[in-house]
């Protein structure tokens, strides 16, 4: 009442008493402010009492008087015998409260319990970030979501079930990769097991029975599970592999499976059973057979197997190609050498009195040519009169290479001459 009249109060209380005003304003000040501090984290949860194995959802919003920046992170702790998870992304809205404007975002959870009795979900960590207004810096906020509590019941004659999921519409099927019945020793079978429940994450669904009889051994598969949200209908589903290897003779049995569940709408626990299955092994001759289930007990590791030996063949023959690769290479350029070859276009170019590809020949063989025999008589005519010829103040198409063809030949015979009689002269004179 107080903070409702403090207004009236203090006007009424100038005008009467304008000394005591002083009084009044420190009296607004050890009241304060009488508006409630609007917290930036809340909690809502629509129903506090729930079946076993029911999806329980809550809603976690976080307030902030400009836009989010970012997405937000939750610290979720996981409680014994219950699951929590996220579901779906935030939705964003505004709300007035206490005469001013916030951004909520709303974050929608779920969980689902095994345990009975009075639950509580202590409070955990949020970090988000947001903007005064639509512009600005980004804030980095760290709240605390509120703890609470459910009631979970657990559905009358269920005790000695166990685990138990509850919804009202609940599907398993099964399928083989190949259909039981008469085996061998160290023969494997692949069965697939789906499950499908409205209202119900694929994660609080029951795992695959991994009860089998002696002289079979069970390898199962992670489970991939899979949540919707279609038009509000919310679906889980899980579906697991799981191989079965038959490692001795003999009739095997794999006990019958029952899923149960509890409608919440009809007050019913229901059932669904995948049947027995039965394996009728015969035994393999005692060598076959010890060679078959050692290689079978390997779990698939054959493929990886061939797949690194041929992998490292590969790596070999790529590694003995490129040794032969460069060995040729070698081989190609002691047989013709570029002195060799860069001769061969000269001449080439000489016969087809192509000055311009004569001239590359020329260098060509220049940079690469065996020795330092100094080019002189002949051949220096020859090509001082195709330098002529090519960079002349008028330049002369009419350049026939016949001259410098036969003064290089020449040449080459001096050089070969000398060579086999080991006079091949390596420095040049000193005094020419």
């Amino acid at each position: 009442m107080i903070c409702m009249n403090f207004e009236l109060v203090r006007s009424v209380y100038a005008k009467c008493f304008p000394w005591g005003l002083q009084a009044v304003l420190m009296l607004c000040g050890c009241l304060g402010d009488c508006r409630a501090e609007v917290e930036d984290v809340a909690i809502r949860v629509p129903n506090s009492k729930a079946w076993t194995g029911q999806r329980v959802p809550f809603f976690v919003e976080l307030r902030a008087n400009g836009s989010f920046v970012g997405t937000a992170r939750f610290d979720l702790e996981q409680i014994p015998g219950c699951i929590i998870i996220k579901i779906g992304n935030p939705v964003i809205s505004s709300k007035e409260i206490d005469g001013e404007s916030w951004f909520i975002q709303s974050h929608e959870f779920a969980l689902f319990s095994q345990k009975d009795g009075r639950i509580r979900i202590p409070e955990f960590p949020v970090r988000f970030a947001s903007r005064k207004g639509f512009v600005g810096d980004a804030t980095e906020k760290n709240g605390k979501v509120p703890a609470w509590e459910v009631e979970i019941e657990r559905p009358p004659n269920s005790r000695q079930i166990g685990f138990l999921i509850t919804t009202e519409k609940f599907d398993v099927i099964e399928s083989w990769d190949h259909p039981p019945g008469p085996s061998q020793v160290g023969e494997a079978y692949k069965r697939t097991i789906s499950q499908t429940a409205t209202e119900l994450s694929g994660m609080a669904l029951a795992p695959a029975s991994n009860t089998v009889p002696d002289g079979m051994k069970i390898y199962p598969v992670k489970a991939d599970t899979k949540d919707d949200v279609v038009r509000g209908a919310f679906k889980g589903e899980r579906t697991e592999v799981v191989t079965y290897l038959l490692t001795e003779p003999g009739v095997k049995t794999l006990p019958a499976v029952t899923y149960v569940w509890w409608n919440p709408k009809s007050k019913r626990l229901m059932s669904k059973t995948l049947p027995a299955v039965q394996f009728d092994v015969e035994a393999l001759p005692e060598k076959a057979s010890e060679d078959v289930i050692a290689a079978q007990d390997s779990n698939g590791l054959w493929p990886w197997i061939f797949v690194s030996s041929v992998g490292l063949l590969a790596a070999w023959v790529w590694r003995k190609w490129q040794l032969l690769n460069k060995a040729a290479t070698q081989l190609m350029g002691w047989l013709n050498p570029p002195h060799r070859v860069h001769a061969k276009e000269l001449i080439r170019a000489c016969r087809d009195n192509d000055l311009d590809a004569t001239e590359t020949a020329w260098f060509a063989w220049l940079s690469v040519r065996s020795g330092q025999r100094e080019i002189d008589g002949d051949l220096r005519i020859a090509v001082d009169d195709m330098h002529r010829y090519r960079y002349g103040v008028k330049p002369d198409k009419s350049w026939r290479g016949e001259k410098l063809r036969m003064a290089f030949h020449q040449h080459l015979s001096k050089r070969n001459s000398s060579v086999v009689h080991g006079q091949e002269e390596i420095l040049p004179k000193l005094n020419p």
